[in-house]
């Protein structure tokens, strides 16, 4: 068994519950690669790879009990075949939520029993550590976007193109909204510093050949056109135009809003 009490809400609690895709990028140290083979209100059922010495294929199900306020998350194939795993919420608050899972364990050698249980509960201990932490900051997005001012127009000077260039990437504000100024190829860009997928932060990303990969699901964005390199239809917030003083070579980020 194993409790504790996660700091976002129920609502937030289930967004990640049925969230399959961030698997292989949030908990890059336990799972390896995933295809998702169904998925719905209900759950889904996908194909999982393990990392390191648990890099073995299972094939899993999460089938989710809205009225009873659990779900259940089973071994259909592969290493642990057989096994359950109940979790129960119990909201404690507006930004709090109670688990409680209980692992029902298919174990062949009862010898190796509790040794199994410790390790489960240690995994479950980092994978939650992960996913709070996860939920906490899409929470602190969607409060900041409820707050966030009207755009308007506004030009800043971040300073001498050399002093700039070694502070990069850095990190910035204009009108109200973060933005983080990197080096493509020799070009200065910005670019927004939240994924528009489920608010992933961009902040420190890693950009390689114009494209930017968010952390949580593994989206990729080129940053000349914003638009999302796997998905149709997403495309990062617009960001403002970099300019350099012809004079003074002083580096401008200049965004004139239309809203």
């Amino acid at each position: 068994m194993y409790r504790r009490v996660i700091r976002a809400s129920v609502e937030r609690v289930w967004e990640n519950v049925l969230d399959w895709e961030h698997l292989p990028w949030l908990h890059a140290s336990s799972f390896g690669d995933i295809e998702c083979l169904e998925a719905g209100q209900w759950g889904w059922r996908a194909r999982v790879v393990g990392r390191g010495a648990s890099a073995a294929a299972m094939k899993i199900e999460l089938l989710v009990d809205l009225p009873a306020s659990r779900y259940v998350t089973r071994t259909l194939e592969g290493p642990g075949a057989g096994s359950e795993i109940w979790t129960t919420l119990a909201p404690q608050g507006e930004r709090e939520t109670a688990i409680e899972v209980d692992f029902r364990l298919a174990v062949l050698d009862p010898e190796h029993a509790e040794g199994l249980g410790n390790a489960y509960r240690q995994l479950y201990e980092r994978l939650w550590d992960e996913d709070e932490g996860m939920m906490q900051e899409r929470q602190r997005q969607l409060d900041a976007r409820r707050a966030m001012p009207g755009k308007s127009s506004e030009t800043r000077s971040l300073g001498k193109l050399d002093e700039v260039r070694e502070k990069l990437p850095l990190s910035f504000e204009l009108a109200g909204r973060r933005f983080r100024l990197v080096d493509c190829d020799g070009e200065l860009m910005a670019h927004a510093v939240t994924c528009p997928h489920s608010l992933g932060p961009l902040d420190d990303a890693v950009v390689e050949d114009g494209v930017v990969r968010c952390p949580w699901h593994g989206y990729r964005y080129d940053l000349r056109s914003g638009r999302a390199c796997d998905r149709a239809g997403l495309r990062l917030e617009r960001a403002p135009r970099v300019e350099i003083h012809e004079n003074t070579r002083e580096v401008h980020v200049a965004w004139a809003a239309t809203g």
